[in-house]
């Protein structure tokens, strides 16, 4: 058995392999339907992260663990609280032959103790703080596909 194939299906390595690779779904050996998208709108219009809860530590894991993670029987899918506050964050500098703008990389904690990574957008001319609050709103990849950003509480 690989067993890096192994190392990449525990609940604690699922952040790096979402930021490595995207969905397990399509990893070699799995049947696993893809996962459903990490967010969704509460009954209030917010936008929320979706994460699995287990049941008995009420530890949570974001994103949502795929089904072929063992440990993903014992969890239930939840929503994650609307707001959260900035840990950290890096301004990231694409190379000039992409054309593409520097943008910024955040660190999120949620109040169920989740650190998330995400894009953070700021009106012109802010700049971040270290214990921002942050919320979620929708915005598109570069590829046109649905995304969730962080933006600083109004």
């Amino acid at each position: 058995m690989d067993n890096a194939a192994t190392a990449q299906e525990t609940p604690q390595n699922m952040s790096r392999l979402r930021l490595a690779g995207g969905n397990m779904a399509g990893a070699p050996g799995s049947h696993a339907a893809p996962n459903p998208a990490p967010f969704t709108k509460n009954d209030a219009g917010q936008v929320v992260l979706t994460a699995s809860r287990h049941r008995t530590s009420e530890k949570y894991y974001f994103p949502v663990l795929p089904d072929s993670i063992p440990v993903a029987r014992d969890c239930e899918t939840v929503t994650l609280s609307p707001e959260a506050t900035l840990y950290s964050f890096t301004v990231v500098h694409p190379s000039p032959k992409s054309g593409q703008p520097p943008f910024i990389l955040a660190y999120a904690d949620f109040p169920e103790r989740v650190r998330v990574l995400g894009r953070l957008k700021l009106p012109d001319g802010a700049r971040p703080g270290i214990g921002a609050r942050l919320r979620l709103e929708l915005d598109a990849t570069a590829g046109g596909e649905p995304t969730y950003v962080f933006v600083p509480v109004q």
